[in-house]
């Protein structure tokens, strides 16, 4: 088939045999995408020069489950992509980089924010927008609802090439739904417990203070 034909309709089921790939794009091989099954495993090999797109439009991508969860932070909040498992493997997520002999490159996950309302905008933030939370929430029996959160906001006055940032650490009380902050560490380096007691457990151990701490290395401060 080329670009030309369109098939709407199949009335039975399509079968390829495993090793057999169903090619899209180029005709020499590999072709641009490949979709194939090896016998143990599938495969989406997308061997072409540009990127491999995966658009659910307005609706979500799902891992290891058939149906979507609306009921995020007590509302009827969803996520475009949802991985569900009954195992420790089913429900879980990993990103490895193998960086050689190189100290400094590392795996990442960005969580990144701009003010502009279309897709690949690069509007500038303000100071105290949020940017991004890393959420812990447990099921009532209905919905999941906020344990606890870790949430980073603009810290002061953004501008090229310069973030300020603030880290907050929020906890839900008993017999509440959402979050309260407990503890912020400012653009400053300035460390706020804005409720509660700083409780240290052990017996002779308190905080220390050295001008000599690095904070790359083992230390106190």
């Amino acid at each position: 088939l080329d670009g030309s034909q369109v098939l709407t309709r199949f009335l039975k089921g399509v079968h390829i045999d495993d090793n057999v790939k169903l090619t899209f794009g180029d005709v020499l091989t590999p072709g641009d995408l490949e979709i194939y099954h090896d016998g143990s495993n599938s495969y989406i090999s997308d061997t072409g020069t540009g990127n491999l797109f995966i658009d659910g439009a307005n609706d979500a991508t799902l891992i290891g489950t058939g149906t979507f969860r609306n009921n995020l932070f007590n509302t009827t909040l969803g996520s475009a992509f949802q991985v569900e498992g009954t195992t420790d493997q089913g429900g879980s997520l990993m990103v490895t980089r193998n960086a050689g002999a190189s100290a400094s490159n590392q795996p990442f996950i960005a969580l990144c924010k701009s003010r502009g309302s279309s897709l690949n905008s690069n509007t500038i933030i303000a100071d105290n927008d949020l940017l991004g939370s890393l959420s812990f929430q447990g099921s009532d029996g209905t919905q999941f609802v906020e344990a606890a959160s870790i949430t980073a906001k603009v810290g002061d006055t953004p501008g090229a090439n310069d973030m300020p940032g603030k880290l907050l650490f929020n906890i839900t009380k008993n017999a509440e739904a959402s979050g309260t902050e407990m503890m912020k560490i400012d653009a400053v380096g300035d460390v706020t417990v804005s409720t509660g007691n700083l409780v240290i457990p052990t017996a002779g151990k308190g905080i220390s203070f050295t001008g000599g701490y690095d904070p790359d290395t083992t230390g106190t401060a």
